[in-house]
């Protein structure tokens, strides 16, 4: 099976809306253990041009993403497409129409809370556990730079300079002076520093001290030894502006700037969440009922790098700027109350619910959910002669090896680019006979010999194109024989190439189909293979036929599913027929087979299998008439 799903780990509703007197606003109400979330925009509702916004942000576990992909179980980056997976709530307030939801990454860290009152905004975080529309969490800390004074002459430091600028835009750029032996709140004062580091930190620090004392600067200074810490006097992610060192351009620096502010946390840096807009994703909703889903690949797996470029904060997801409500001010400032928007819509757009992380439905929690294909199509069993009359593609043939380990796939030598090698023998049966049989590859050179790829872990490959001279009357069949370093350590069984034959295809994609191992139960914690027989519908054997032979089980070479829990029909999994193939049936020597991870579904229910087969000549799926049942448990 190609998909694995995350469910989310943290999730919160924030708003600025008020509350029932339409006087105080919910800002600092927190909503982490409600089962639903919420967006939306209310325009003019306390007076012509109040405005009152609803997001929410979501975050999945990548520790885990990454521990499935150092195991093999998820494929490497640009294999996968990751869709955020969101599920519409009912409920009785009215439903928006015709508007369009933005997600992109939170840029700062946040915690989920506690609070459960989306009705009301009763549940106030008062500055404790929990984000919200003004604080991303409660861990109130400033943003700090550091300085370095270093050891100069008088002469050195005439005419230099030193840059800072707060949080809120104000700057200083302080004088260093030579003459001068006392800081003020625009002047260093450098005289009897000469050669003395420790000194001249100290006087860098009271420059400082001195500017936050006349309020012109809202940063603190403490000096220890040649080093200056610079505090931002406003908590959280605010004011992470630069200490920057300028002046008049000669060769060496006074003044070394090692760390550029930083580190703040707590309160947003911009009230109503800190989002990276380098990539934003968009949906639309016609109806309002819709559910999200968007691919957001290329956010995940920027998060999978780690703190560089991005570290994990989740998503945010929020009307865009068209749809959430217009404000306009002289300053365009941002408080507690407003958020200046001249691109936002004089209209309402209330209100739009998913299910939260907490909902009580299996399938309608949040989900990251990895989509691949990972489809194995081993032609041992359907191994085609070239012919000219087919495309070269279609000339290609894979054989597969996996290397199993006490029921596990490891890599050849535990290296994931150990160098795997494949020839194919003469065999009566399942022995090899004579030399390596030539062949040719894909760029159609010939060769004895071919490299393989590996596809996962344990699992390896090679592609190879035979004419008929690779067969013998007395030595019908060929084997594959796998070596590495130069020693053969497997021989895989022997298969039939076959002459490729022009025929009149049946038009009516129905076929006989049975699922020969299916149980009637099976645990969550289990994965389990199942296999796939079918065969023509109107095969139609005498007595003779009967007695003395079974059916041929055919192979479908393109072929998907789908699962529906049977108590409601609900359809678990849809046939993955798109872009991503992400439920195709794989087949190789025994014939077609599928992969099925049950943590995927709900225990305590029953689930049905539906098959389709491609139709080459509408170019549709067909889906078969049968449905094959089975129950999860615990």
């Amino acid at each position: 099976m190609s998909i694995l799903r995350y469910t989310a780990s943290l999730d919160n509703t924030i708003t600025n809306a008020f509350e029932e007197n339409l006087t105080t606003r919910g800002t600092g109400s927190n909503m982490g253990l409600a089962d639903t979330l919420e967006v939306f925009s209310i325009y003019a509702q306390a007076n012509s041009a109040s405005v009152e916004l609803s997001r929410f942000l979501i975050q999945f576990p990548t520790s885990q993403i990454s521990t499935d992909r150092t195991a093999g179980t998820l494929p490497a980056s640009g294999s996968v497409t990751w869709k955020l997976k969101l599920y519409n709530a009912p409920h009785y307030n009215p439903v928006p129409r015709s508007f369009d939801l933005q997600v992109s990454a939170v840029s700062a860290s946040w915690q989920e809370g506690t609070g459960l009152d989306m009705e009301g905004y009763t549940d106030l975080t008062d500055d404790g556990i929990g984000s919200n529309w003004i604080n991303a969490n409660n861990s109130f800390v400033s943003a700090s730079a550091t300085l370095t004074a270093l050891s100069k002459q008088d002469g050195d430091v005439n005419t230099r300079r030193l840059l800072i600028a707060d949080s809120d835009g104000n700057s200083v750029n302080f004088e260093i002076q030579t003459g001068t032996p006392t800081s003020t709140a625009t002047v260093i004062g450098f005289q009897g520093a000469a050669g003395l580091a420790a000194l001249f930190a100290t006087r860098i620090a009271a420059a400082v001290n001195a500017a936050n004392t006349a309020t012109t600067l809202n940063v603190v200074a403490s000096a220890a030894n040649a080093t200056v810490t610079l505090t931002q006097t406003a908590q959280g992610k605010l004011g992470n502006t630069a200490a920057d060192v300028s002046g008049t351009a000669i060769s060496d620096s006074n003044i070394t700037v090692v760390k550029q502010f930083s580190g703040g946390d707590g309160k947003w840096t911009s009230i109503g969440g800190d989002y990276n807009s380098t990539i934003v994703k968009t949906q639309s909703f016609d109806t309002g009922l819709e559910n999200l889903e968007i691919d957001v690949s290329d956010i995940v797996e920027k998060w999978l790098l780690g703190s560089s470029p991005w570290p994990n904060y989740g998503f945010g997801v929020r009307l865009t700027d068209t749809y959430e409500g217009y404000f306009s001010s002289s300053t365009g400032e941002n408080t507690a109350t407003e958020i200046h928007n001249t691109s936002g819509a004089e209209d309402s757009y209330y209100t739009k619910k998913f299910f939260g992380r907490g909902t009580e439905f299996f399938f309608k929690r949040p989900v990251l959910e990895a989509q691949f294909n990972d489809t194995k199509k081993d032609d041992r069993s359907n191994f085609i002669l070239s012919s000219s009359v087919l495309p070269a593609a279609d000339n290609l043939n894979k054989l597969y090896l996996y290397n199993y380990v006490r029921g596990r796939l490891v890599d050849v030598a535990g290296s994931s680019t150990a160098a795997i090698s494949s020839s194919l023998y003469y065999s009566s049966g399942s022995v090899p006979t004579g030399s390596a049989r030539g062949f040719k590859n894909s760029s159609n050179t010939t060769q004895t010999a071919q490299l393989a790829t590996r596809e996962s872990k344990g699992v390896y490959f090679i592609q190879v194109a035979a004419t008929s001279s690779v067969v013998d009357t007395t030595y019908p069949y060929l084997v594959d024989v796998w070596s590495y370093l130069g020693t053969e350590f497997f021989t895989g069984s022997a298969f039939t190439p076959k002459a490729h034959s022009p025929y009149q295809a049946k038009s009516d994609k129905t076929y006989v189909m049975t699922m020969t191992n299916l149980r009637t139960e099976y645990r969550n914690d289990q994965t389990a293979r199942l296999r796939v027989y079918a065969r023509e519908k109107n095969w139609s054997p005498n007595i003779y036929t009967t007695a003395n032979s079974t059916p041929e089980n055919l192979t479908i070479t393109s072929g998907s599913y789908r699962l529906l829990r049977i108590a409601d029909e609900l359809e678990v999994l849809p046939y993955g027929t798109g872009s991503v193939k992400y439920s195709e049936l794989s087949y190789d020597v025994s014939g077609n087979y599928l992969d099925l991870d049950m943590s995927l579904l709900e225990a305590g229910y029953q689930y049905g299998f539906k098959f389709s087969v491609y139709d080459d000549f509408t170019q549709t799926y067909v889906e078969q008439p049968y449905l094959f049942k089975f129950r999860v448990i615990k």
